[in-house]
């Protein structure tokens, strides 16, 4: 993102396994991008704990090609729909590999639709992925 499109701004990235970070470290030079703040941390009680509000979030949590289950629950979203800024995006990268990931994925639609979120999908990038895009356009 910040070669792409010169981002300026602060970056906040969350990972849960240090040595991850290590890699990203030495092969792609991460600790040398002066905005960014990488914060050991799971993701899920990171968004529950934070003070902190973002303009963009990007959820893209797998474990090998499996997605945990509680990223579609509504706690989880409620979390991360609070820490995102009003006209904020999403952006939540899914695998959709077989039946019961297109039903999980199509539940999760009707949960954000439930809360008056905007949503965008595109499916089959890459493959199995499907990209949710939610905008948060409704005042907080």
């Amino acid at each position: 993102m910040i070669d792409e499109i010169q981002y300026k701004g602060k970056i906040t990235g969350v990972e849960i396994d240090a040595e991850t970070i290590t890699l990203a470290n030495k092969y792609f030079g991460l600790d040398k991008i002066e905005n960014l703040q990488i914060v050991i941390a799971d993701a899920e009680k990171f968004v529950a704990e934070t003070k902190e509000t973002y303009d963009l979030i990007i959820l893209d949590i797998f474990e090998d090609n499996i997605m945990p289950d509680f990223l579609f629950e509504n706690a989880f979203i409620s979390n991360v729909l609070k820490v995102l800024n009003t006209n904020g995006f999403v952006i939540f990268n899914t695998i959709v590999s077989d039946n019961s990931a297109q039903i999980r994925n199509e539940k999760f639609v009707k949960l954000i639709v439930s809360k008056n979120i905007k949503l965008q999908r595109i499916p089959n990038l890459e493959g199995d992925n499907e990209l949710l895009i939610l905008n948060q356009l409704i005042v907080k």
